[in-house]
């Protein structure tokens, strides 16, 4: 979007933990135009699992988009 890159992976979970978003925290280190990240899954609620990665419910994927 825009020349920035945004990161999605897609985890069964609900129960998300800062393990899940590995890859994510790769691809942010090696991509300078990547910013935030989403680890996608069943979670109810939002949860802040780095500093600039969200885990979001599967519900809410709109919102990043």
């Amino acid at each position: 979007r825009d020349g920035e890159h945004t990161p999605v992976e897609v985890k069964w979970t609900d129960a998300p933990l800062s393990k899940h978003a590995k890859h994510i925290r790769t691809f942010l280190q090696e991509y300078g135009t990547a910013k935030k990240g989403y680890v996608v899954c069943r979670t109810p609620n939002s949860v802040q699992l780095d500093e600039n990665i969200t885990a979001i419910s599967w519900k809410d994927i709109s919102k990043i988009f």
